[in-house]
């Protein structure tokens, strides 16, 4: 790993650990969500993960609430559904619109959804797996290891 990577992206790289390793949240799904804050911050809107980074210091459960609204972000922008038939509610994204530096809603987020895969998928592609990938090997190591493990007792369980 280089060390610049480490120290550049601190943030980014802990904030992913914690989704992963302590909240044992989805390895892909989780960079997505980076993605999606980091691609936010692109456009204006803030330190997003600076501030996400700073709530880790006070509960893990608000980074869980803030990543369950990221991922309703990401279910916004990926969405085929026709306006008119998706309901858009003031308060869908709470944790989020507190993070923001300029308001933000999940109607404009649909109203900008191709755009906004675009980037993010370009954010993903571009910054998220190469500053994480590192992070993410060793989750699949640490997810295959536990398989293993437990498949083992399985096979020593149905021997015995």
């Amino acid at each position: 790993m280089d060390c610049g990577k480490e120290f550049l992206y601190h943030n980014e790289r802990e904030i992913y650990e914690i989704l992963v390793m302590k909240l044992s949240r989805d390895p892909i799904e989780s960079m997505k969500l980076l993605a999606l804050w980091l691609w936010l911050e692109e456009i204006g809107y803030g330190n997003v993960v600076h501030k996400i980074y700073s709530s880790s210091s006070t509960s893990y459960t608000i980074i869980n609430e803030i990543a369950d609204e990221g991922v309703t972000c990401l279910n916004c922008i990926n969405t085929s559904m026709i306006h008119s038939s998706f309901e858009f509610n003031e308060d869908d994204i709470p944790q989020m619109c507190c993070l923001m530096d300029k308001e933000i809603s999940l109607k404009m987020l649909y109203e900008n959804k191709i755009l906004a895969k675009k980037m993010v998928d370009m954010m993903l592609k571009n910054m998220c797996m190469v500053v994480l990938g590192d992070i993410m090997d060793k989750v699949n190591t640490k997810i295959i290891g536990d398989d293993e493990k437990y498949n083992n007792v399985n096979q020593i369980s149905t021997i015995v």
